[in-house]
């Protein structure tokens, strides 16, 4: 059963908005030639998930490098998104190679959401 205000609420209401104004945006600024995309990225390194690792791996008495490879281990690129990857995705979308790609999402993470 579901909660009135679980954080699953607060993730759903965000992505949605974050979408529906992507595809707002588009519409209305593709004729000026403004493309408007998403970024979507997946698990990445940086305090909150080192935090989370290390904690993961203090329980389970197990390094942090054997959790993260345990939890990309079934991707398709068993191996989390750098900052650098991100960035690659949005250098391109800002050339004009993307010149006719706008109201589009972009998923950088390693293969681990199919969709």
């Amino acid at each position: 059963m579901l909660s009135g205000t679980a954080p699953w609420a607060y993730g759903v209401t965000k992505m949605g908005a974050q979408l529906s104004l992507m595809h707002y945006l588009a519409r209305e600024l593709g004729a000026a030639r403004i493309r408007v995309n998403c970024v979507e990225t997946s698990w990445m390194p940086g305090p909150l998930v080192q935090g989370y690792m290390d904690y993961m791996a203090g329980q389970q008495g197990r390094t942090a490098v054997d959790v993260i490879a345990d939890i990309a281990k079934d991707w398709p690129i068993p191996d989390m998104p750098l900052d650098e990857d991100v960035a690659e995705s949005f250098a391109f979308l800002l050339s004009d190679r993307a010149r006719m790609i706008t109201g589009q999402t972009i998923r950088v993470n390693a293969g681990e959401y199919l969709a």
